[in-house]
């Protein structure tokens, strides 16, 4: 029999979720568009890899930094809340967090670059020399991607947790 008032792990866990994908998704298409938007020289001649500001400087970093941090601290987030909500775990207290942690997010970093890397050289060798693109269309494409990996890399490690930890 479940109390009012009283909050299961799970409704806690849907909170949680909802509150991290909030401040991710904004925080990251605002950055990530607005950056971008603002440091290209000549917004309708931007490069994919030429140039002084080609989409690639803003773009590749992005799949590495965004992914890591983003993996990493809903990781830590996540395990702290069920560990702080659940007296009996299923795990011992030697179970390696940081190196899950690391290894996680490191995953999803070195997924990402590659991913986005081999998507950028395709689309690099199917264009014609000197190509370019319009800048105020990249920015939104990057704002958008940023809060598109920022809904992939919040979901994916409560996913993984809650199957660490099943209720």
């Amino acid at each position: 029999m479940e109390l009012p008032g009283i909050r299961t792990d799970e409704a806690l866990l849907k909170k949680f979720t909802r509150k991290q994908l909030l401040i991710s998704i904004i925080s990251n298409v605002i950055i990530n568009g607005v950056v971008p938007y603002i440091n290209f020289e000549d917004k309708h001649a931007v490069h994919l890899f030429k140039g002084a500001q080609p989409l690639a400087r803003f773009i590749l970093p992005m799949a590495v930094f965004l992914p890591f941090f983003i993996t990493l601290d809903v990781l830590k987030k996540t395990i702290a809340l069920i560990e702080g909500n659940n007296a009996s775990l299923p795990f011992s207290p030697h179970f390696p967090k940081n190196k899950f942690l690391f290894k996680t997010a490191g995953l999803n970093a070195t997924v990402t670059l590659s991913t986005m890397l081999c998507l950028m050289l395709g689309l690099h060798v199917s264009l014609p020399d000197n190509y370019t693109f319009d800048g105020t269309v990249l920015a939104i494409v990057s704002g958008l991607l940023g809060g598109a990996m920022a809904v992939i890399f919040v979901l994916q490690p409560i996913s993984k947790v809650k199957k660490l930890y099943p209720a």
